[in-house]
């Protein structure tokens, strides 16, 4: 039980870094964005590139960022495509093609690794 806390606590400090230069392009980073109670993207002049509409959004990786919408973790592209749809409890940035999720199967939370598409490992 210590090791799944440990976890989900790593996964959380990890992906709440938010002054992490993003990039969209290689030319052209991103940084996180808090307005209101939602989170978005601008660039280095300040300008919104995605606008803030995430209740939370981690740093991409691998061309994903994990995101929060409605309760529920997904992933977005750079184009602010969602193309993991939010269903996870949680979820940790991409490394080596995988990420590790969380759901919530018959009353127990197990913790799993999804490729870029979406599944599981």
């Amino acid at each position: 039980m210590r090791i799944v806390a440990f976890l989900l606590i790593l996964c959380l400090l990890l992906t709440y870094v938010g002054c992490s230069t993003l990039s969209v392009s290689k030319d052209m980073p991103l940084f996180l964005v808090v307005l209101g109670d939602k989170n978005g993207y601008i660039n280095k002049t300040g300008k919104i590139v995605i606008k803030p509409q995430f209740d939370f959004a981690g740093e991409f990786s691998e061309g994903l960022a994990p995101v929060v919408v409605g309760y529920k973790w997904g992933y977005m592209d750079k184009t602010e495509q969602i193309v993991i749809e939010p269903q996870f409890f949680n979820a940790c940035s991409f490394s080596a093609g995988l990420a590790l999720v969380q759901v919530l199967r018959n009353q127990i939370m197990e913790w799993g690794y999804i490729d870029k598409t979406g599944h599981y490992v």
